[in-house]
């Protein structure tokens, strides 16, 4: 129960050096090194709002529906942001796997490490959990990433309008 509640209260905290004003997602701000590591990972430009996401092509129900909301997402917004649905299951997902199923979602590009290493790294930088059963299934985090600058939202279980709204403000914000 400890490590639940002090997770809520790190996602909770606010920099107010950089913070913005949205509606619906909580937020935080990323450190300077996590910020480099992720931008570099995912050739990240300055100029656009990522919204990301943790999934697996052989998920039955969650990640589908994780997948659904990102491209809605870059559907209503457009060419202003990147949407980004990491693999969990690099092993599996090889990259015409991975690029064969986001392409029915229109607009997500997928991101796929080699490296565990890499993966557990990033992992860590968006506090997304991974568990692997011996079934081959695999627990994973479905909660929803944007990214503007080193300022990081998150949306856990939500209604992808809400996301849509944060977006499109974020997008305008200069």
């Amino acid at each position: 129960m400890k490590k639940y509640i002090f997770v809520i209260l790190s996602f909770l905290f606010v920099a107010h050096a950089e913070s913005v004003e949205i509606d619906h997602g909580y937020q935080t701000l990323l450190s300077e090194s996590d910020f480099s590591y992720i931008k570099e990972k995912f050739g990240m430009k300055e100029d656009l709002v990522y919204v990301l996401a943790f999934g697996y092509t052989s998920c039955g129900y969650t990640c589908p529906i994780i997948a659904s909301k990102l491209s809605y997402v870059k559907s209503k917004v457009g060419n202003s942001i990147d949407a980004l649905f990491i693999t969990v299951d690099p092993k599996i997902d090889t990259e015409d796997r991975l690029n064969s199923y986001l392409s029915s979602w229109g607009g997500i590009r997928g991101v796929r490490f080699d490296d565990y290493d890499d993966l557990s790294k990033i992992s860590q930088v968006f506090k997304n959990y991974i568990f692997k059963y011996s079934d081959g299934e695999i627990d994973h985090s479905d909660i929803i990433y944007v990214i503007k600058g080193r300022v990081l939202v998150f949306y856990p279980n939500s209604n992808p309008d809400f996301i849509r709204d944060d977006v499109n403000f974020l997008v305008g914000e200069k």
